[in-house]
């Protein structure tokens, strides 16, 4: 089963970083990587050296101009192996000038940029956008979906819609298939967690005793 072969490359994974970490159905489309362009950073504060007084710079709205369009109604979101192996430069990701867009949702994993790579959007109709973007957490990979309202400059809804990560001999891995209907996003999320008893002799890890569940959660989010 694929999300078992994940299990032993994620721990090979773990055990490589983790002297370096302080931490931490019939038919399917395959989703293809859309590589974004370099983003060109922009000022997130403004002083106003003639009062000594600190002016809050207005919310950015061009939000959706850093995502590319899926280019199918039905799409698959999974963790790739290059959101493991290779960290996220900060011109690869949205701006530090967004953060209070997405107030308590997602938190800055860089101190140049949010840390957060656009990967693609859906327009559900009018000015409701489905985003989707991926950020490098010290636990492994997660990808956020995101509803947003572009005449209110909002972030209405955040999800989880994969992910993998794994510590201490427990793993979760998700991954999602995303539909779009009229005025509709509908996600199908499907989760293994795991727990597995791991033991390690020179460069050799040996796993035991593995015992995992699947699950699938099915959300609406209606714009």
């Amino acid at each position: 089963m694929k999300f078992q072969l994940n299990i032993f490359i994620l721990l090979i994974f773990l055990i490589s970083c983790g002297k370096n970490s302080t931490k931490e159905h019939d038919k399917i489309i395959s989703y293809t990587t859309i590589k974004s362009e370099p983003i060109t950073k922009t000022d997130s504060s403004i002083r106003d050296n003639s009062t000594s007084k600190s002016s809050v710079s207005p919310l950015p709205t061009n939000l959706t101009s850093y995502f590319e369009d899926f280019q199918k109604d039905t799409i698959k979101i999974e963790v790739e192996a290059y959101t493991q192996e290779t960290s996220f430069e900060p011109t690869e990701c949205l701006p530090l000038s967004f953060l209070p867009l997405f107030e308590d949702h997602v938190y800055a994993t860089q101190t140049e940029s949010i840390g957060a790579k656009p990967v693609g959007k859906i327009k559900v109709h009018d000015d409701f956008y489905f985003l989707v973007f991926v950020q490098q957490d010290d636990y492994g990979p997660i990808y956020y979906g995101l509803a947003y309202d572009k005449q209110e400059n909002k972030i209405k809804k955040v999800e989880k819609v994969a992910l993998i990560w794994g510590d201490a001999g427990d793993s979760e891995e998700v991954y999602s298939m995303i539909y779009h209907t009229d005025k509709k996003i509908i996600i199908e999320k499907y989760i293994q967690i795991c727990h597995f008893d791991l033991e390690i002799t020179g460069d050799q890890v040996i796993v035991s005793n593995t015992d995992c569940s699947d699950s699938t959660k099915v959300l609406e989010l209606n714009f």
